[in-house]
């Protein structure tokens, strides 16, 4: 267990291709599978947790580079490597009827598995996240500039900015504590260790024709597969990558949904409004 506030979970691990994968994994019943983004990792559940985990198997995943997890230096920080390990991770795992969580990358990430494995998904939980090439949202500057070759290892493996600027900056909207704070830090505390960090900026897609463009534009046309399940979709509006249009474009997507906006609350809303989401998950996951 790592010497962190508020992160009182027991470590668990499985190896996938020659790596360690850490993950949380408490309670027990139906699964609920929280997947982070970038540059977080299991860290930002740790609220939802230990409530989800009163009726159900609460697990969250770090992706390879992320967390408590393995940080090879040439390791495969690519979506569909991640996406290929998630898949390989649920198996191992023997996850069935779950109900993912996904948040930025989790939402490319998680609804990639979910579509090539319909039957094995029960419900959605969706916040602030895109699946949608066609969306016409740009990358930000600061995302940008992390793309940049040379410049985006100083901005991120460097100088960390990632979670010393975005992160504590237009990625939430409420100041973050410094216990919060040191435990984004506490597995990045090196150049290298930040290697999957710099990753996830460069994978986003600019156009369709891209690898990543042609990944993504496949889960949007597949989402009809997922059309008949329960979502929960709950937005925070002050977030600078993914606007409410990407929200809307969800809620069309699934028709039996639940909605909600939060105007004090930006990317990372699990940090910003834990007390407002984590009952709404529980109240959802127990219907």
């Amino acid at each position: 267990m790592p010497p962190i506030e508020e992160y009182p979970f027991e470590d668990h691990y499985v190896e996938i291709d020659g790596q360690r994968l850490h993950y949380v994994d408490e309670g027990s019943g139906e699964p609920v599978l929280m997947l982070h983004g970038n540059p977080t990792w299991s860290f930002l559940y740790r609220k939802f947790i230990p409530e989800i985990a009163k009726t159900h198997r609460a697990v969250a995943l770090d992706y390879l580079g992320f967390g408590m997890s393995d940080k090879p230096r040439g390791g495969d920080y690519t979506i569909t490597a991640h996406i290929d390990r998630l898949t390989k991770f649920i198996d191992s795992l023997a996850l069935e009827q779950i109900t993912p969580v996904m948040q930025d990358w989790g939402g490319p990430i998680g609804f990639s598995y979910a579509i090539n494995h319909p039957n094995n998904i029960k419900r959605l939980v969706i916040l602030n996240t895109t699946v949608f090439a066609s969306r016409t949202a740009g990358i930000p500057l600061v995302l940008r500039a992390m793309r940049a070759p040379v410049l985006g290892e100083l901005l991120v493996k460097r100088l960390n900015l990632f979670i010393n600027g975005f992160l504590r900056g237009p990625g939430t909207a409420q100041p973050l504590s410094k216990a919060a704070l040191a435990g984004y830090r506490y597995p990045y505390p090196t150049y290298d260790s930040r290697t999957a960090i710099l990753a996830f900026p460069r994978e986003i897609p600019e156009s369709v024709e891209e690898r990543n463009g042609r990944l993504i534009q496949e889960v949007e046309n597949k989402l009809p597969s997922l059309r008949d399940r329960p979502a929960l979709i709950i937005w925070g509006e002050k977030d600078p990558a993914f606007s409410l249009d990407d929200a809307e474009r969800f809620r069309d997507a699934f028709p039996n949904h639940e909605f909600h906006s939060l105007s004090d609350a930006s990317h990372y809303l699990q940090e910003d409004k834990p007390d407002f989401i984590v009952p709404k998950i529980v109240e959802f996951i127990n219907r």
